[in-house]
């Protein structure tokens, strides 16, 4: 068809600006504009308008990767219009096909610099968690947007336009980690992304899966429960385990920690790795019934205890900022 022949005659002439590109590039600076207007304006009364997406795709294709500066110059005039018109499309085209594919490849490799697009940042956010969705190309397409963000942008700025799509972002980034086919290519990337991250990835996971969502059970309840045994008092105390890490996860969010920091929360995080050790001992124990794990068992059960009673553990955890009553229902 003739189109097919158009867009193929296309391709070899942005070819021809990757042989020559000193001779070329003038002769392709005028005729950038044009070629994404058409795209912008003549796909609404057009019956193939995706075939003007291809052209576009191409072109960004070919002008791509830094060394054609008069062009991306050229582009600079249209790119809000064209991100704008493109994240539009996204919504009316269906999830997971070419089409919709197609224009997030566009919105991704659209050829300005990085100091340019910041403006128009947020535009890119919505394809670029379906990026992360797509396919292997587009994936690591979007993997390459997200690390440059992160490397050059500070986190005062980049982190109220990431908020809106960052529990997308970071279910993919999560998702690409347990894929068997990203193991050599996109995890990691993905792990090398939620390390630059820092700690705004356990952030998010707090933000997703709030603590208060944990409903504490009571003893009555038939929650599980620990033998502690408390200063003063004579035997063991029996602890609702959800309770102890409510609070021990509540000092782990909180921001404003008064005194000794760093030390209480390493308590709190220790507490809450004996909580799950003592939980799943118990359960080994109590549906295997091996001397080996009764043991472990027992041992995990004296550590626990130790932890919690150890005085100053309990004064760090005395004066941190938190409310007096969730104290007293622990110590």
């Amino acid at each position: 068809p003739l189109t097919s022949t158009m867009l193929h005659m296309f391709k070899i002439a942005f070819l021809a600006l990757a042989f020559f590109p000193e001779a070329n590039e003038p002769v392709l600076q005028p005729y950038v504009q044009p070629i994404i207007n058409s795209a912008l304006n003549i796909r609404q009364d057009t019956k193939r308008p995706e075939n003007y997406f291809l052209l576009l795709r191409a072109l960004f294709r070919s002008i791509g990767g830094g060394r054609y500066e008069s062009l991306y110059k050229e582009v600079c005039p249209v790119l809000q219009s064209l991100l704008e018109m493109l994240n539009s499309a996204l919504g009316f085209t269906k999830r997971a096909s070419p089409t919709q594919e197609l224009f997030v490849e566009i919105c991704l490799t659209v050829p300005v610099r990085l100091s340019v697009l910041l403006p128009f940042l947020s535009l890119l956010m919505r394809p670029l968690v379906f990026a992360l969705e797509s396919g292997p190309e587009l994936v690591s397409q979007g993997l390459r947007t997200l690390e440059l963000c992160i490397d050059n942008l500070t986190r005062e700025f980049l982190d109220p336009i990431l908020t809106p799509v960052m529990d997308d972002i970071m279910t993919s980034l999560w998702l690409h980690l347990q894929l068997p086919s990203s193991a050599s290519t996109h995890a990691p990337v993905a792990a090398r992304i939620l390390g630059k991250l820092g700690g705004r990835n356990r952030h998010m996971l707090i933000t997703r899966f709030p603590a208060d969502s944990i409903k504490p059970s009571d003893a009555e309840g038939g929650g599980v429960t620990a033998p502690l045994a408390f200063e003063g008092l004579s035997g063991l105390v029996s602890m609702p385990l959800s309770d102890a890490v409510l609070f021990s996860t509540k000092i782990l969010e909180d921001r404003v920690l008064t005194k000794h920091p760093d030390l209480a929360r390493k308590d709190a995080v220790d507490f809450i790795v004996a909580c799950a050790r003592y939980v799943l001992v118990d359960y080994l124990a109590a549906s295997a019934a091996a001397a080996d794990s009764t043991a472990w068992a027992s041992e995990c059960g004296r550590q626990l205890i130790k932890l919690t009673v150890e005085p100053l553990a309990q004064k760090r955890l005395a004066n941190i900022s938190l409310p007096a009553t969730q104290g007293s229902q622990l110590f």
